[in-house]
Order: C-alpha cells, then sequence, then structure tokens
C-alpha cells in the first residue's frame, strides 16, 4: 500500500466461533476500525455430532486477518497499526497439530 497510510495503535480480536470467525480491529477507547467475517463448512457426520476440518479454520483464520487488515489500510491505516491480538474459541473444542510443519492431524 501507498506510503501515505496513517501509523496508529490498534488492538486485534479473533473471534473463532461454531459457524464463523471473525477478525475485529478496535481502538483506543473500543471504537471498530475495520473488520471481516467468514462462515466455514459444518459437518454433521452422525446424529448429535457437530465437526469441522482443521484446515478449514485455518483458512478463514487467514482470511478473517487479511481481509480486516485490507479493510483497516482502505480507512487510510497502515496495517502495521495493528499492536496486538487476542483469541477467543469454544471451550469445547480441540485439534491436534504436527509440531514440524504446523498441519492439523485429521
Amino acid at each position: 500500500m501507498s506510503s501515505s497510510l496513517k501509523e496508529g495503535e490498534f488492538v486485534g480480536a479473533l473471534d473463532c466461533g461454531t459457524t464463523s470467525t471473525r477478525f475485529i480491529i478496535f481502538d483506543s477507547v473500543a471504537n471498530i476500525v475495520a473488520e471481516y467475517q467468514a462462515e466455514f463448512p459444518q459437518y454433521y457426520p452422525h446424529p448429535g455430532w457437530h465437526e469441522h476440518h482443521p484446515q478449514e479454520l485455518i483458512d478463514v483464520v487467514i482470511e478473517c486477518l487479511d481481509g480486516a487488515a485490507k479493510a483497516l489500510e482502505k480507512a487510510g491505516w497502515s496495517k502495521s497499526s495493528i499492536k496486538s491480538i487476542g483469541t477467543v474459541a469454544p471451550e469445547d473444542s480441540s485439534d491436534s497439530w504436527l509440531t514440524l510443519t504446523y498441519d492439523p492431524l485429521i
């Protein structure tokens, strides 16, 4: 992006919900400066079961981070203005990852 982008100090929140993920960027008084949300596929292999594929979750997180960063730049702010990120995910979720490649164990 252009060097005319302003530099600020913002906090990002990554919210991984049951059906979608969103990334919201806040200013110092909790105003939303930029955001992006994307849904991901739901799988119901058996009655009462609800599953997600780990790689699809990762892909949506990356999409949301990129989308919100682009929205921030469209608003005139440099993406380097994001100084920290907090995460939220469902408490009943677990995934396993390969430590060498960071690929999910599916």
